[in-house]
């Protein structure tokens, strides 16, 4: 592809060239953060099925990620892919990433979608970018943290909604933000957001875009798009951040039917009790 993108998980902050060889890959899988630039503070109230997923030993955020059960998080394949089940840990009921007083989960699985594709032909792309957690103990809810609505229909262009998520909030320079962010956005075509990523997109993944200076940045990764308390999509990749060039999502509505089966099969050998 030759064009310069970058994933947002928070191992390190990194750019990332697509099109030159396979070791960006790898460098890509490491570079997990993102934070939305030109946002605000958020209050965890009005976003309680955030997760910040954090690595066991380091403790610190490196994806966001959505409570769609009291037994499942959903987030971007590429956030996990590299990393064992008990590398890391779920964190949720806050909007500080830096807490480790609160609840947190242990991760009991973790189901990649089967055709998560890092790589066409040639070039690195990111295609079928979701994962769902299964987290032990069940999540309690409560007015801090509780699960998302799934979307019941497929949605266009110019839809407003609100990206979320910690990380970076200026670029280049910049350090990760502790405390939770939103920003306001709306869909883009796929067609318009194709003018930024040639031969790329596909109708499995949304884009949105507001002006320049707001969008995910370098944490964000995995982390929602939301609709009126409707998830519509996760966070997987962009170009440097907020710089004019819409940022990419995977659509959750193309995943339904694997959403489902994954959260059945684990409720049958897993139930939760309450």
């Amino acid at each position: 592809m030759g064009t310069e993108l970058i994933v947002h998980k928070h191992d390190r902050i990194n750019n990332i060239d697509l099109g030159k060889n396979d070791n960006n890959f790898k460098e890509l899988a490491n570079a997990k953060i993102v934070k939305v630039v030109g946002g605000e503070n958020a209050v965890i109230r009005d976003f309680p099925y955030i997760a910040s997923l954090r690595q066991h030993n380091e403790r610190h955020h490196f994806c966001g990620g959505v409570i769609i059960s009291n037994r499942h998080i959903i987030t971007a394949a590429h956030c996990v892919y590299d990393i064992e089940n008990d590398g890391f840990k779920v964190y949720v009921g806050t909007s500080n990433s830096s807490l480790f007083s609160i609840p947190f989960y242990n991760v009991k699985n973790v189901k990649m979608h089967p055709e998560f594709i890092g790589k066409e032909n040639t070039e690195w792309k990111l295609y079928n970018d979701i994962a769902i957690i299964t987290v032990d103990p069940c999540i309690k809810f409560n007015e801090f943290q509780n699960k998302i609505k799934l979307p019941t229909s497929n949605i266009g262009p110019d839809n407003v909604g609100v990206i979320i998520g910690w990380g970076k909030i200026s670029y280049p320079i910049g350090i990760p933000y502790e405390i939770l962010q939103k920003a306001t956005t709306k869909t883009v075509s796929n067609a318009e957001c194709a003018v930024s990523y040639p031969n790329s997109i596909r109708n499995e993944q949304i884009c949105v875009y507001e002006a320049p200076g707001i969008g995910t940045c370098h944490g964000d990764s995995g982390g929602p798009f939301v609709i009126n308390g409707t998830l519509i999509g996760i966070s997987s990749y962009s170009k440097p951040c907020a710089l004019g060039h819409p940022d990419v999502y995977t659509r959750i509505y193309s995943y339904l039917d694997f959403i489902a089966s994954t959260t059945k099969s684990w409720k049958k050998y897993l139930p939760c009790l309450t």
